[in-house]
C-alpha cells in the first residue's frame, strides 16, 4: 500500500483510510511501475498487464480467448503472484 498523497487513480488505484490499493483485489500494486498488474496465473490480454518478469501467454485455443500471466524462464511465481528469481537446486539462499 501507499501513502493518498501519492495515490494516483489513473492506474486503477483507490484510496482507503488514508492508503491505495488496487480496485481489484486479485491485482498486485507494483510501486516502481506505480501501477495494479495481474499476477501470475491469472487471466490477460497482453504482457502489459502482468508483473514484472511475466508474459502473457497466449491461449492454445486462439487470440479470441484471453491468454494467462506467466513468469519468464528465469522466474518462478511467488505467494504474493509476483515473479522472484529463481534459486538453483542445491544453492543456499543468503539471509
Amino acid at each position: 500500500m501507499v501513502l493518498a498523497e501519492t495515490c494516483d487513480e489513473a492506474p486503477f488505484l483507490r484510496c482507503i483510510s488514508g492508503n491505495c490499493s488496487c480496485t481489484n483485489a486479485i491485482d498486485v500494486y507494483e510501486e516502481e511501475r506505480r501501477q495494479c498488474s495481474t499476477p501470475g496465473g491469472y487471466a490477460c490480454k497482453e504482457t502489459s498487464e502482468c508483473v514484472t518478469n511475466a508474459i502473457c501467454k497466449g491461449h492454445p485455443a486462439g487470440k479470441d480467448f484471453l491468454g494467462r500471466c506467466i513468469c519468464r524462464e528465469a522466474f518462478t511465481l511467488q505467494q504474493n503472484g509476483t515473479c522472484g528469481v529463481k534459486v538453483p537446486v542445491g544453492s543456499v539462499e543468503a539471509d
